[in-house]
């Protein structure tokens, strides 16, 4: 019975000394890994509001990753890619049609508001997410109705390109409201930021194609 109790008492001790050192173990990467992910992430010389702002930016193009995968999926079902496995030449000149109408729209769009974006860029920021929701949804309506393809696939570009378009114009803006004015960081804010975006859209992209196969949008 002693020994018994012997080897229970030396199994938790052994437990224990694993469980600390697996604790140092992690504590050491974490003192390793942090500052690099800082650095590689995070911008310096920033106001603490930058920190809330990419916090719902980082939530929002999450979002919007998973959204565009069902908006891209809804496309191609749209053109019947998943029917006849191949797109014929009336498709894919919808497809090329739809981006150039976008594309033209987007020119116009620049014309028209590019002097309004400096009088207030955080309201026009938060109206270029707006459109680019609404085109996705948009993109989505294609599966519905695939006879009126290139009509809201191209109402969807445009308001995408609309979109795009309007982020980048009011970008520097917003991010020269986060400078703490010690130093001109711009550059590396706005790298940082990217940076950032690339991977989220990569963990939203990955998380959109898993939600589609789950409820069978997947081409």
């Amino acid at each position: 019975a002693d020994s018994l109790e012997d080897d229970g008492v030396n199994g938790d001790a052994a437990n224990k000394e694993m469980m600390n050192g697996n604790r140092r173990i992690l504590r050491k990467m974490r003192s390793w890994l942090g500052p690099k992910l800082r650095a590689a992430f995070l911008p310096e010389g920033v106001t603490p509001s930058y920190y809330r702002f990419i916090k719902w930016r980082i939530l929002q193009r999450f979002v919007n990753a998973n959204v565009h995968v069902f908006g891209t999926q809804s496309l191609l079902m749209g053109l019947g890619l998943k029917s006849s496995r191949s797109l014929g030449l009336s498709a894919a000149l919808n497809w090329v049609l739809k981006d150039a109408l976008g594309k033209i729209v987007r020119m116009a769009w620049a014309s028209k508001m590019g002097r309004k974006f400096d009088s207030d860029a955080k309201r026009w920021r938060f109206r270029s997410s707006l459109l680019f929701a609404v085109g996705n949804g948009l993109e989505i309506v294609t599966y519905i109705f695939p006879s009126l393809f290139l009509l809201f696939a191209t109402m969807a570009n445009c308001c995408k390109q609309m979109s795009m378009l309007t982020s980048s114009s009011t970008r520097t803006a917003i991010y020269n409201s986060f400078k703490d004015r010690s130093r001109e960081n711009i550059g590396d804010i706005t790298a940082k930021g990217e940076a950032q975006i690339a991977v989220v859209d990569l963990f939203g992209i990955a998380s959109g194609v898993c939600l589609s196969r789950a409820v069978g949008m997947s081409v």
